[in-house]
């Protein structure tokens, strides 16, 4: 699930790759989100932090 302004919190999101910036403290990851949910779009890509994933 993702907690960042990509997606509203709790919307369900898969993991598609994985980039490190300024160490492994800075990691980020490219999400998909898996299903449409008000205004967020099934299919939609972005990237955040993983630290805004659970």
């Amino acid at each position: 699930m993702v907690e960042h302004n990509l997606a509203k919190v709790g919307v369900e999101v898969v993991a598609r790759d994985f980039k490190d910036a300024f160490g492994k403290k800075q990691l980020f990851v490219q999400v998909e989100i898996l299903q449409e949910i008000g205004d967020c779009r099934q299919g939609a890509k972005g990237w955040t932090l993983k630290n805004n994933l659970k």
